[in-house]
């Protein structure tokens, strides 16, 4: 019982720490994004000369974005996935405790059945 207890908190502890880089890639995300759109606006105003620079340095700044696009979307889904574990080890201590309340329940019944002894078999016909 303990052990799955603890199975629950490694689990919850699992899934803030995923949750936790999932916002941070949120932020990463939102940050290359807007560092794209600064590119862009100064590529539209530079110099004939500046285009090409300027072009691979929204290349790169786009490029750079779709990265944290993705890690955006993989630390979600390590997120979820903590989540479903957590919800595992959850489920797996509340099957534990319903087998302890069974055994306890079971042991009662035997403890008052041997109190109350045998108990008279029917006569046919009464």
């Amino acid at each position: 019982m303990a052990q799955a207890a603890e199975k629950v908190r490694a689990a919850q502890a699992e899934a803030q720490k995923t949750k936790d880089a999932w916002d941070k890639s949120r932020l990463e995300a939102t940050l290359y994004s807007q560092r794209a759109d600064r590119a862009y606006k100064r590529w539209l105003a530079a110099k004939k000369d500046w285009k090409k620079k300027m072009a691979d340095h929204r290349d790169r700044a786009q490029l750079e974005f779709q990265v944290a696009v993705e890690k955006r979307k993989l630390a979600y889904d390590q997120w979820q996935q903590a989540l479903d574990r957590l919800d595992a080890e959850q489920q797996l201590l509340n099957a534990l405790l319903v087998d302890q309340d069974i055994r306890a329940t079971r042991a009662q019944l035997g403890k008052l059945q041997a109190e109350l002894g045998p108990l008279p078999s029917p006569t046919p016909g009464a």
